[in-house]
């Protein structure tokens, strides 16, 4: 099974660290510390797969030099409290595991932006689980260019929100190279970086063990912080076991109670069934509001246009008849730019030119009237509040209807409805009770199917 583990950290001076090491450690190399004069020797430490230095093209050529980068890092990093560098320790799914997923992911999220990345790949310890392959990267918090070190690097406006938004781009960014890569190879697995809470999944999350309490169980000694952990997990586990027994019985009692509903009943549990889907469409409606506005703008924009064209090219009536003789030496002039020598042919071509035109002009102005009302419904859900009504739910299930001539659009909404749906917690009782009238609808089915199998004589008896 494919998991996901993406965990950030910084490297600083003011935790008295220092980036020489840390990148001789990760890269099991040689290096020597310039500021304090410590050799960082890590050759006997078991071999990384492999390692490498990721720097923008116009960089200048020793950043590709471990040992001499991370110096020059701690040169210019020189406050107290200066911070050298953003670490990911990243984990690799067992299905596929190759050097371009690293190189996507450096690229995409920081050496497009002049930062360098200096990454390892380690292969699971020999003691601990043989699927534990993964990679440290070690990326430097300010960017260089072809002159030298650059600004430190900002995001909005590095305020903490900002700087959280961008770690959970960086961590979606991992998610989607994994599973394009599952993909790729034709597994289903897939991972996400969202916690299990957000992806609907009832189940006990994992604790994460660091590096020193895996090394002191291996010595065969069980640390205090292990075992009150393993105490805690217990207690969480008998409380989970007690909720899904609880569910257990919740959804039997559910199962009993529409097990005897009438049709009737059953229609209306349908109802309730499709309010909530209404509901649902109405939050993504919300979401999707700035962009629905703008099409509507750019069209009724177009729309104007081809109104403005329409009255230009606006028939004439048609001449009136005259008399044989002037008839004669006239030539008729019709609409569409042909020219007649007969009034007959020229009443024809104008005829149906008028024709055509009503026909265009009757088109236009209809999709006029659909676009002004798309924006009533518009404005009408904006003024809506955070508590609808019924009228506005349907109003929304109206105007999701209008996207499907927007393809993108479209899209996203019905993606979203059903993500809404199957995985936000207001929903939950959405998915138990359709789970569960799907179940007693199936149970009902094989039952009339195994009545029709009976022989006739042996069904009345039988049942």
């Amino acid at each position: 099974m494919a998991i996901y583990h993406l965990h950030a950290q910084t490297i600083g001076r003011g935790a008295g660290k220092s980036a020489v090491a840390a990148a001789a450690y990760r890269s099991t190399s040689h290096l020597i510390d310039q500021e304090t004069g410590i050799t960082c020797d890590y050759t006997r430490k078991s071999k990384a797969l492999g390692s490498g230095i990721l720097a923008p093209l116009d960089a200048p050529e020793w950043v590709r030099d471990r040992g001499q980068l991370w110096n020059e890092v701690q040169k210019k990093e020189n406050r107290k409290n200066s911070q050298f560098a953003w670490e990911y320790d990243i984990a690799l799914p067992k299905e596929v595991k190759h050097w371009g997923m690293i190189n996507w992911f450096c690229q995409e999220n920081f050496v497009k932006n002049g930062l360098i990345c200096d990454y390892a790949m380690h292969k699971p310890d020999k003691k601990g689980d043989n699927r534990n392959y993964h990679v440290h990267i070690m990326v430097t918090t300010r960017a260089m260019t072809a002159d030298g070190w650059g600004e430190k690097h900002r995001v909005g406006e590095n305020k903490m929100s900002d700087r959280i938004n961008w770690l959970k781009e960086i961590r979606k960014s991992w998610e989607n190279i994994c599973n394009r890569e599952l993909e790729r190879i034709g597994s289903k697995e897939r991972v996400s970086c969202e916690t299990l809470k957000e992806q609907g999944i009832d189940r006990i999350p994992q604790q994460h063990q660091g590096k020193t309490a895996t090394a002191i169980e291996r010595k065969g000694i069980r640390p205090e912080r292990t075992r009150v952990k393993e105490a805690d997990s217990e207690e969480k586990k008998r409380v989970y076991d007690l909720k899904a027994v609880n569910l257990e019985e919740k959804r039997l009692e559910e199962k009993l109670r529409i097990a005897k509903l009438s049709d009737t009943g059953i229609k209306k549990e349908l109802e309730i069934l499709k309010y909530a889907q209404y509901k649902a469409n109405y939050l993504e409606i919300k979401k999707l509001l700035p962009e629905i506005e703008k099409a509507n703008r750019e069209e009724e924009e177009q729309n104007k246009r081809q109104i403005a064209e329409l009255n230009r090219k606006e028939p004439n009536p048609i001449a009136q008849k005259p008399n044989a003789i002037k008839s004669f030496f006239l030539e008729w002039h019709s609409d569409d730019g042909k020219i007649s020598k007969k009034y007959e042919d020229y009443e024809k071509l104008q005829k149906r030119y008028i024709a055509e035109w009503k026909e265009h002009a009757q088109t236009i102005y209809s999709r006029e009237k659909e676009i002004l009302s798309e924006k009533a419904l518009i404005q009408e859900i904006k003024n809506s509040g955070d508590k609808p009504t019924v009228e506005i739910l349907k109003l929304a299930v109206n105007l999701g209807e209008r996207q499907k001539k927007r393809t993108g659009i479209f899209s996203d909404l019905t993606e979203g409805v059903s993500e809404t749906l199957n995985k936000a917690p207001e929903f939950s009782s959405y998915r138990f009770f359709k789970q569960t009238l799907s179940e007693v609808q199936e149970a009902k089915a094989e039952t009339v199917r195994q009545k029709q199998q009976l022989p006739k004589q042996n069904r009345e008896r039988h049942w």
